[in-house]
């Protein structure tokens, strides 16, 4: 009898010990509804999240624009893009042809050693347009206007699906070269491109 009473006590302690409270890690109480892998998580285990960038078809992409007092122009670039003016003296051996630059970028500016300067790129020159738009023979030509003057239009892709669009024109004895670069682009894109070229113009 005593060894039944004794069966009886240690059945009791365990089934006592399965019903004790379990930490939880939610305070509140309230439970997830979805297990875990309904979130899209990447093959980095990092949330997948759309990307928006500036010059997208966004409401919230600002423009900024810029003028170029010493030649009299301005234009419209995003406000959140990275952007810096260089004159001649600045320039150094890097771009010898380019008495003018203005780059601005979604991103930190490369060196001006580098094959793509920025996103946009405004470069002036004393060079003509022939001398200019020498090596674009595989870039489609099409003739338009920028800046109210007569313009060249050049667009295609380049190696490693490189979109480049170029504008090409001159104000006087000053000659334009207007660029647009993005591997992978998108119209909507180069709707940046399309808000520059609309709003370039010379304000002397």
């Amino acid at each position: 009898m005593t060894r039944i009473f004794t069966t009886l006590a240690v059945v009791s302690l365990i089934l006592v010990g399965c019903t004790q409270p379990v930490a939880n890690d939610n305070p509140s109480g309230v439970q997830d509804s979805q297990p875990a892998t309904a979130l899209d998580v990447t093959a980095d285990d990092s949330i997948s999240q759309p990307e928006i960038t500036p010059g997208q078809d966004n409401p919230e992409v600002q423009y900024s624009e810029y003028q170029n007092k010493a030649l009299g122009y301005r234009l419209k670039y995003p406000s959140s893009w990275y952007w810096r003016h260089y004159i001649k003296n600045q320039l150094g051996n890097s771009l010898p042809d380019i008495q003018d630059l203005f780059i601005a970028n979604p991103t930190p500016l490369a060196d001006l050693n580098a094959e793509i300067l920025g996103r946009l790129v405004v470069a002036v020159s004393d060079k003509n347009l022939e001398e200019l738009t020498i090596g674009l023979s595989d870039l489609a030509k099409t003739e338009t206007q920028a800046a109210g003057q007569p313009a060249r239009r050049y667009e295609g892709l380049k190696p490693g699906n490189l979109k480049t669009i170029e504008y090409y024109f001159n104000n006087g004895d000053k000659f334009y070269r207007i660029v647009y670069n993005k591997v992978d682009s998108s119209a909507v894109d180069e709707q940046v491109m399309t808000e520059l070229i609309k709003d370039f113009g010379f304000v002397n």
